[in-house]
């Protein structure tokens, strides 16, 4: 966990007698400090999560948020009480939920933005650096 400063190379370096000399890893970081802010959920009927009102489960549902910058991931996760019943992962800062997928009932819905480095698998570069912030939760119905 790295506090404080927003972006950075974060130098790492490792002493150890089985090695000739030190070995150093530069790590690039940001630090999101921004939350997505929800611009928009509605149906494709015009019934609006921002305005209080329910979502007609046979329409499309449009979700849209501020962008935070490039290179920024956003998870977009809908959940019931128990479980996560639609998620998509995209680049872009909006998507849409087709027809159909959310039944009757109440709903949470929140995002996880994500800017990362280095690589995952570390097969490509040694080191893997990501940042991570969620949203704030909106709760709605649809009917």
């Amino acid at each position: 966990t790295m506090n404080g400063i927003e972006e950075d190379v974060y130098e790492i370096t490792v002493n150890s007698n089985l090695l000739d000399k030190p070995y150093i890893v530069s790590v690039p970081h940001t630090r999101l400090i921004n939350k997505p802010v929800f611009s928009g959920i509605s149906d494709s009927q015009g019934n609006s999560v921002l305005r209080g009102e329910a979502l007609n489960k046979d329409k499309k549902i449009q979700i849209s948020w501020t962008p935070l910058k490039e290179g920024v991931t956003y998870q977009v996760i809908v959940k019931n009480a128990l479980n996560i019943k639609w998620m998509d992962s995209v680049s872009s800062s909006a998507v849409v939920i087709p027809e159909n997928v959310l039944a009757k009932g109440s709903y949470y819905i929140f995002i996880n933005a994500q800017e990362s480095f280095g690589d995952i698998f570390y097969s490509t570069e040694n080191y893997y650096s990501v940042s991570n912030i969620s949203s704030s939760t909106v709760s709605f119905s649809v009917e």
